[in-house]
């Protein structure tokens, strides 16, 4: 995915005319559906709906347009940031963070940073739990938000927020009719957690959850992140992913279910290398989350229950 296809896709929103889009970026027309139908294409899903008379967003563009809006804003920030640095003006704080941290903790946390150093420049990087813990180790972050406690030696971790695993099907598959998942139906069917690059975490409860209740699940298939959406909409695959994530999927056309039994949530932490603790900007971030002025966004689960949340 890259920048322009982003900035392409934010002007074709704000304008609704591929030919008013093109003009605004100084591009040919061709070019900016070229740039469109690559994003789409990498993405599974069909951001605008278009005819000879109208352009319109998808649902999915418009779920799509808010994060984008959001990146967008981060770069110009971190272009301005990065300007200063150069001057030897701010310090910089390198953050590692997976999908659902992003959702709950990343925006809580840049506005605590800039709230105790407004020079501090954030360079965010969305990284798979396992990759972040080796970036962790090889001194390439700072800082990351994954699925915790991390077991890599050096590294030290702190819960802050718990999300729940969902499960994620076709809107057509066969094990919607009783309105939840049981892990008893599962072993015909093969199941995926999209772990390419990230964490075992999802996995391992669900396999936990199914032992407990004496389920034999079926064949668990490798997943890509970049196709994760298309591959349960286009077969009978049973996905498993967070709840956050599982919204995301809901906006392209995904049913999502809750489980049963219920696997243990996932647990999202923060964590740095040890040995790092005294190094200012990795202290300035956990000392301002330990000290609690730091608060995720309220997350409300299904049935309005709260997540669970520990700081």
């Amino acid at each position: 995915m890259e920048l322009r296809q982003l900035e392409s896709f934010t002007v074709i929103a704000e304008e609704l005319h591929f030919g008013r889009a093109a003009s605004r970026l100084y591009v040919a027309q061709s070019s900016v559906s070229q740039q469109l139908q690559k994003l789409e294409a990498e993405l599974g899903v069909s951001l605008f709906y278009r005819s000879s008379r109208k352009v319109a967003l998808t649902p999915a563009g418009s779920a799509f347009l808010i994060d984008v809006k959001n990146i967008l804003g981060l770069l110009d920030t971190a272009a301005t940031t990065a300007r200063s640095i150069g001057r030897g003006q701010h310090g910089s704080v390198r953050i590692g963070t997976n999908f659902p941290a992003a959702r709950l903790v990343l925006l809580p946390l840049l506005s605590a940073l800039r709230d105790v150093e407004p020079g501090l420049a954030a360079a965010v990087r969305e990284m798979g739990s396992l990759a972040q813990e080796h970036a962790l180790a090889d001194g390439e972050l700072d800082v990351g938000l994954l699925y915790g406690p991390v077991a890599s030696a050096g590294l030290t971790s702190k819960h802050l927020n718990s999300v729940d695993v969902v499960a994620l099907l076709r809107a057509d598959h066969p094990l919607l009719k009783r309105g939840v998942l049981s892990l008893r139906d599962m072993s015909p069917y093969s199941y995926s957690v999209g772990r390419t690059g990230g964490s075992s975490a999802i996995s391992e409860r669900i396999h936990n959850a199914a032992a407990a209740a004496g389920a034999i699940l079926g064949h668990e298939v490798s997943g890509d992140s970049a196709s994760f959406f298309l591959d349960i909409a286009s077969s009978d695959i049973v996905a498993f992913s967070s709840r956050e994530r599982g919204e995301q999927g809901t906006v392209s056309g995904l049913a999502m279910l809750e489980i049963e039994p219920k696997p243990e949530p996932l647990e999202i932490h923060i964590a740095w290398r040890t040995a790092d603790l005294d190094e200012k900007h990795t202290f300035e971030v956990l000392n301002h989350m330990q000290q609690g002025r730091l608060r995720a966004h309220p997350h409300t689960s299904h049935g309005g229950k709260r997540s669970h949340q520990r700081y």
